[in-house]
């Protein structure tokens, strides 16, 4: 990664963080999108200290203002998304948010074909439970009033002993798809669960 720059959105915390972290070890200058500025100038600052630079930028991810320039030089997009939605449909409740990852998979897909001319590769992620901070960006709304409760079953991760996977352990996915090493790898879905969505689906 000597030379590149990767943009990372959600680069204050969880799976962002930690492939921020992973880049700028292997020799990346990253730019860290959040919303959340007090977070972010830690994040950053901890990023800066593990490569060669990092910067941090407060902004809306919505606007697409990175694409022209990953049109001229060609690139690679990895889409975070979740087994919920794709894999896993035994979270009772969670429709909203299991639609919300399959779209995000659909649009990765989509992408991949739309931006190949252009020499942009686009792959999709699905990690299971990851031990992240999470919990302390949802906010559970209406629960009194639902017809539906939430039921979040007690996770069953195989590979690893009930344990759920690390940030790094997602970082090591992105490190693999984002160089030139997956140079013809476009359009995939690679699952990081340690086989929970196949006991749990």
């Amino acid at each position: 990664m000597d030379g590149k720059v990767a943009l990372v959105t959600g680069g204050a915390s969880g799976i962002g963080r930690g492939a921020a972290l992973k880049f700028a070890q292997e020799g990346a200058r990253v730019g860290l999108l959040d919303f959340n500025p007090d977070r972010l100038e830690a994040a950053a600052a901890e990023v800066d200290a593990a490569g060669p630079g990092a910067m941090a930028l407060q902004a809306d991810v919505r606007d697409p203002a990175a694409l022209p320039h990953l049109r001229i030089r060609g690139g690679s997009i990895v889409i975070t998304t979740s087994v919920n939605g794709s894999r896993m449909y035994s979270n009772v409740g969670a429709s909203v948010y299991a639609a919300s990852r399959a779209a995000r998979l659909a649009l990765g897909k989509m992408l991949a074909l739309e931006l190949a001319r252009d020499r942009i590769r686009v792959n999709v992620i699905c990690p299971g439970s990851v031990a992240t901070n999470i919990w302390d960006n949802t906010w559970v709304l209406d629960r009194e009033g639902r017809r539906v409760a939430s039921e979040f079953p007690v996770v069953v991760v195989p590979l690893s002993g009930d344990k759920p996977a690390t940030a790094e352990q997602i970082a090591n996915v992105v490190l693999f798809l984002v160089p030139d090493m997956a140079s013809h790898v476009t359009g995939e879905v690679v699952v990081i669960d340690g086989a929970q969505s196949l006991l749990k689906g």
